[in-house]
């Protein structure tokens, strides 16, 4: 009788325990899922109280960039011609030596 009364208790123990692991289980999965909800929702938030660029501004700046580009390649162009058309050195030398 003794033996079955230890047994009882044993899987009475460990019932009620494997209840409660079951409950922590499902209030830590709880509590992350609110924890992710809410850091989402915080990271939601300081997007919107951020101040953006203006969009009209970046493309006036783009604008900007995109015509001085422009003119420094039309700048690198015009000196690569002037390069190409200077005499060469050896010309050069021949010329001063004569």
């Amino acid at each position: 009788m003794y033996d079955f009364e230890m047994a009882w208790r044993y899987v009475a123990l460990e019932e009620v325990l494997g209840f409660g692991i079951s409950v922590l289980t499902v209030l830590m999965t709880a509590s992350l899922a609110v924890w992710f909800a809410c850091s989402i929702v915080e990271h939601v938030l300081k997007m919107k109280r951020t101040n953006h660029p203006n969009h009209d501004a970046l493309l006036r700046e783009n604008e900007r960039l995109r015509v001085s580009l422009t003119e420094a390649q039309e700048k690198n162009d015009y000196l690569r011609k002037l390069y190409r058309e200077l005499p060469s050195r050896a010309e050069d030398e021949g010329r001063r030596a004569a």
